[in-house]
């Protein structure tokens, strides 16, 4: 980041979930203390189906092409860094997915420095809708947010 500021180069991280509204106000409640201390951080990711074989075969894997974005979102809400990671990963979906080395089911928990714990799960379970969930315990609130994104059938 040193570099880029130096360069004075105009930048941009693909993470675009922090400016959804929702994801921001959450977010400020927690930087300014009004809702207090996050504690607990779940984020739940579906895809509405495989990507296909072709991507998958480029992508860097389920860590790098999904899951990137919720442990940003992670980061994000608990206003702090990721000290420790343990991850479990398996092919249940389509076991075509392994001849790329890759996963379509995993499971993450995170603990950050300020103490908070995370867990995130990404399925890539072809299901009607593509589900994405968050849910966050802090001192004086259980919040949760839930997006389905329907697929029209033809």
């Amino acid at each position: 980041m040193d570099a880029i500021n130096k360069s004075r180069i105009k930048f941009l991280m693909g993470f675009m979930r922090r400016f959804d509204v929702n994801h921001k106000k959450m977010h400020d409640s927690v930087a300014v203390g009004s809702i207090g201390k996050p504690e607990i951080i779940k984020i739940c990711s579906r895809d509405p189906g495989l990507p296909s074989f072709e991507y998958i075969a480029s992508s860097g894997g389920l860590f790098f092409d999904m899951m990137i974005h919720d442990f940003d979102l992670a980061r994000y809400f608990s206003l702090s860094e990721v000290e420790e990671v343990y991850t479990n990963g398996a092919v249940l979906v389509d076991s075509h997915i392994a001849n790329y080395g890759d996963v379509d089911t995993a499971i993450v928990t995170l603990q950050f420095k300020n103490r908070a714990l995370g867990v995130i799960d990404n399925s890539r379970r072809k299901h009607m809708a593509m589900i994405k969930e968050w849910k966050f315990m802090v001192k004086k609130v259980a919040c949760r947010f839930l997006i389905l994104y329907p697929l029209l059938l033809h």
